[in-house]
């Protein structure tokens, strides 16, 4: 994106179809639902600008290093559940 972003109404990336599809490549992959963007003009007049959702990274990260142990050992506490992971 930052690529797209320096080269916005150069050579290539003065067409916005061109633009767009690079935009559409530069967004595939599980991190594509925290980046928004905005794309705007015609050809050679294009303004364009990327940023990260913040408040979406932030909900998501709550989950960060947590994961949920499935057992059918009952004898087991907590903590030597944990032990055996």
């Amino acid at each position: 994106m930052e690529h797209i972003f320096l080269n916005i109404n150069k050579r290539k990336y003065k067409k916005r179809e061109y633009t767009e599809e690079q935009i559409k490549k530069a967004l595939t992959g599980k991190y594509r639902k925290y980046i928004a963007y905005y794309l705007e003009g015609s050809d050679g007049e294009l303004s364009f600008d990327f940023w990260i959702i913040d408040d979406l990274v932030k909900e998501d990260s709550k989950l960060d290093g947590k994961y949920i142990i499935v057992t059918n050992i009952y004898e087991y506490t907590k903590s030597q559940l944990l032990n055996c992971v």
